[in-house]
C-alpha cells in the first residue's frame, strides 16, 4: 500500500503515516471525495442532563485528527483493522460530550454512509468494533495480493519471485512449467491489476 500511495502523490489523503509504521498501527484519511463511507456531522455541545451524546474521549487510543481551518476536523476511527471516518463540518469532537447532527442527502453512496452510521451507532453502545458490520469483500484477498505485487514489483522483483512469495517454492517449482501454465498466467493477472490500481482503480479498495 505504501508503494501504491507513492505512485498516486497521495491523492486525496489527507494524512498518512510514515511507509515503516507496521498496517495494523497506521491511520490513512481520506477525503469524502475519494472515501464512499465518510460520514459528515455537526456536533453540538451536549448539555448535562442529555443521554443522546456522544463522547470520543472514550475511544481515545484509537482515534487520528487532522484539523483545517477552511475544513473543520476530519477524524479516523480506527483499532487497525477496523475504520470509521468522520468529517465535523461544524463544531467539534475534541471538546467533549456532543450531540451529532448527521449530514445524509441524496441517493448516490448513500448506503455507504449508512453503513458508517450504523458502524458508529454500534462502537457508542458497545465499545468497540462489531465485526458483523465489516464483512469481508468478496474480492478483498485479491485486491491484498495485488497490493503485495506492486510492492515486489517496486522492490524489483521478478514474476516467478512474486510467485514463489505467494503461493510458495514448491508448487512454483511443480507448475511453473507446466503445460496448463495456469501459475504464470495467474501471476500476470496480478501484476496486471496491481499496475490498474496504481494507475487509477485504487480507490476500490476504499468501497
Amino acid at each position: 500500500m505504501a508503494s501504491l500511495l507513492r505512485a498516486q502523490r497521495l491523492r486525496g489523503c489527507i494524512f498518512a503515516e510514515n511507509p515503516s509504521v507496521r498496517a495494523a498501527t497506521a491511520r490513512l484519511l481520506w477525503t469524502a471525495d475519494v472515501d464512499p463511507g465518510v460520514l459528515q456531522v455537526d456536533a453540538v455541545p451536549a448539555v448535562p442532563t442529555t443521554d443522546n451524546s456522544f463522547d470520543l474521549a472514550r475511544f481515545a487510543a484509537m482515534i487520528s485528527v487532522v484539523q483545517s481551518a477552511a475544513c473543520g476536523e476530519h477524524i479516523a476511527i480506527s483499532d487497525g483493522f477496523h475504520r470509521i471516518r468522520i468529517d465535523v463540518a461544524m463544531g467539534s469532537l475534541l471538546q467533549g460530550p456532543v450531540v451529532l447532527h448527521h449530514h445524509l442527502s441524496g441517493i448516490d453512496r448513500l448506503d455507504q454512509k449508512l453503513l458508517t452510521l450504523r458502524r458508529l451507532i454500534a462502537l457508542h453502545r458497545y465499545g468497540n468494533f462489531a465485526s458483523s458490520l465489516f464483512p469481508v469483500g468478496p474480492h478483498t484477498k485479491r485486491f491484498v495480493m495485488a497490493l503485495r505485487v506492486y510492492d515486489a514489483l517496486q522492490a524489483g522483483a521478478s514474476q516467478r519471485d512474486i510467485a514463489i512469495a505467494l503461493f510458495g517454492k514448491a508448487m512454483v517449482d511443480d507448475d511453473w512449467k507446466a503445460t496448463s501454465d495456469y501459475l504464470r498466467l495467474r501471476v500476470r493477472r496480478l501484476v496486471a491489476l496491481a499496475n490498474r490500481m496504481a494507475a487509477n482503480d485504487w480507490p476500490q479498495l476504499l468501497d
